[in-house]
């Protein structure tokens, strides 16, 4: 009886063993230039679960992450096949972040030929390896997996499944950003309410006057919505024959005149008159309501958070991020004026904002405002005291 507790003991050992992985393992045969290797704050130590199509690794505190994504990546991994008429080459590995903190400490993939395969976008590619985080929202990390998963399967059917094929197919076929990132993005969400509200804004706007000009998240977006057009028109099989049209040409003109019968200049104009014709019909029978228009100046790639109000009304905190490098300014209502009171982070236009630090609240007595900061990997609780700075 103890012979066979023992046993069980020592395969259990091994297993543990084999199944753990540090992440040096993950980088073994990427190059990596001296000086270029981020600095890393915490040891991870990596664990999997192997499935039926891929694999997910995950760490201490992600195990939970990992069944998720085992429970709901099959689906989604048949239905992007399905939609490209593609069958993926190989297995997916899913590389699980508990946050995006912990994401930006990688070594995965920075220096290497592979990262060059990369089509844009937020979530990390690295071969058939998938790079992606959790924020705290299922449907955001969720995206993220369908987002890698398209992206994986965009580039083997686009550029081949080595990467010899893809450096030599990359010459040859140079997609837009919107053609594949807006590609990715429907992938990703479908078409929500925010998107379509977005949309108007933009058609109404007439933000769309010079296409080929877009770049960016502008790119994505516009592409995201001229992909769901060329679907709720044509159907879902045209999606794998443009894609399959566009890699035997190599040229995304003769894609389009083939497999819709209109060019891409017509088929842009239809675009921006699909939506104006649905928002204008929309929009007869609403008024604007009474008051002065408050105009906001709103500069690119800068966002607004943690609006935080002082328990007296008087003073009203907040946090704008621009690009990773965030600062906190306080406005005072009564004077009208407002003053920077800390800053942080750096910028990197390769890496997603993390807009969910630094967390702000006011004391009960609105003497002093607090923040919870992230920095080198571990969570930091600063005051500001009034009187005092």
């Amino acid at each position: 009886m103890a012979k066979t507790i023992l046993q069980k003991i020592t395969c259990l050992l091994i297993f543990t063993l084999m199944a753990s992985t540090t992440e040096a393992q993950f980088t073994r045969g990427v190059q990596m230039n001296f000086g270029k290797n981020r600095v890393q704050y915490n040891d991870f130590l990596w664990t999997f679960y192997r499935f039926k199509n891929f694999d997910t690794y995950f760490y201490l505190g992600g195990q939970e992450l990992a069944v998720y994504t085992g429970r709901t990546a099959d689906a989604d991994i048949a239905e992007i096949e399905k939609l490209f008429d593609y069958r993926i080459n190989g297995r997916f590995q899913f590389i699980i972040y508990n946050r995006l903190t912990d994401l930006k400490q990688t070594n995965i993939g920075l220096e290497g030929e592979e990262q060059n395969t990369n089509t844009g976008g937020l979530t990390r590619i690295v071969g058939n390896k998938i790079l992606i985080y959790f924020d705290g929202d299922y449907r955001h990390f969720r995206e993220q997996i369908r987002a890698g998963v398209a992206q994986v399967m965009i580039n083997q059917l686009m550029y081949g499944g080595s990467i010899k094929d893809r450096l030599q197919a990359s010459v040859l076929l140079n997609l837009p950003e919107w053609y594949v990132n807006g590609l990715i993005a429907y992938v990703a969400k479908g078409w929500t309410p925010e998107e379509d509200s977005r949309m108007r804004d933009a058609v109404l706007g007439k933000n769309y006057r010079n296409f080929d000009n877009l770049s960016g998240q502008a790119a994505e977006f516009a592409g995201m919505s001229l992909w769901n057009y060329i679907i709720e028109t044509y159907g879902k099989t045209s999606v794998s024959n443009l894609l399959y049209m566009t890699r035997i040409n190599r040229n995304i003109e003769n894609g389009f005149i083939y497999v819709l019968g209109v060019p891409l200049k017509e088929i842009r104009k239809n675009w921006i008159q699909y939506y104006q014709n649905l928002y204008i019909e929309d929009d007869k029978n609403r008024k604007l309501p009474e008051g002065i228009p408050v105009y906001v100046l709103k500069k690119q790639n800068r966002y607004l958070s943690q609006v935080r109000v002082s328990p007296d009304g008087n003073q009203v905190a907040y946090v704008t991020n621009d690009l990773g490098k965030y600062k906190i300014w306080l406005y005072d209502v009564r004077t009208k004026k407002r003053k920077k009171i800390a800053k942080g982070g750096y910028k990197s236009v390769n890496q997603a904002m993390d807009l969910s630090y630094p967390t702000l609240a006011w004391h009960p007595s609105g003497r002093y405002l607090s923040a919870v900061k992230e920095k080198k990997g571990k969570l930091w609780l600063d005051y500001y005291t009034f009187g005092k700075k």
